[in-house]
């Protein structure tokens, strides 16, 4: 049966881009649904550009696709908007 704890344990390793901790040790996994085979994540980032967000976008869905349960994976990554400077 697949459990939340699976996916936490799936997504552990995926890497934060340019560090050796991952996604969930960095406390960016803010939703995990599952229904069936299917599973939907979302992950909130509270910095880096765009490119990091679609490289662990993909690796995420690999890693998800890869459990036997699993047989549809959706990742959405959600960036923070950085704080504006007063002038």
């Amino acid at each position: 049966m697949l459990t939340q704890q699976n996916i936490l344990d799936a997504l552990k390793s995926v890497k934060y881009p340019g560090f050796t901790r991952d996604v969930v040790s960095f406390g960016l996994v803010r939703n995990i649904a599952i229904q069936g085979g299917s599973v939907s994540v979302t992950l909130q980032l509270t910095g880096g550009t765009a490119e990091i967000g679609r490289q662990i976008k993909a690796e995420a869905e690999t890693v998800l696709r890869g459990l036997r349960e699993v047989e549809q994976a959706r990742v959405e990554v959600m960036a923070s908007a950085s704080p504006r400077k007063r002038e």
